[in-house]
């Protein structure tokens, strides 16, 4: 059970920071005032094949939990934005839960 909830946490975290890197991305391409707005945040390259997001991460929550995003009125941005709302609280619910059952599990 530990394992299948470690490799869980693992994906769920994965899609979330990689959700969160193509919302920078998405912004920039295709909403470029939002984006200046939100610091101008971006992916880039920290050494050859790893990347990491730029700019204000509360800045950024701030924007996915708000309803700012509605005035866009752009439907991917809405469903890339329901995907991290969803995805954040679950990594969230699924670390401590994780953890209590390895506690379990060990004792």
């Amino acid at each position: 059970m530990k394992q299948f909830l470690g490799m869980s946490l693992f994906l769920v975290v994965a899609a979330y920071v990689g959700s969160a890197m193509y919302l920078a991305d998405y912004l920039r391409r295709f909403h470029i005032l939002t984006w200046m707005g939100l610091g101008q945040p971006e992916v880039s390259e920290w050494s050859k094949g790893r990347y990491y997001l730029t700019g204000n991460p509360f800045v950024i929550l701030g924007f996915v939990f708000s309803n700012r995003y509605q005035k866009l009125e752009d439907t991917r941005l809405s469903a890339l934005i329901w995907l991290i709302r969803i995805l954040g609280p679950l990594a969230l619910l699924l670390f401590p839960l994780t953890i209590l059952v390895a506690w379990l599990e060990g004792s």
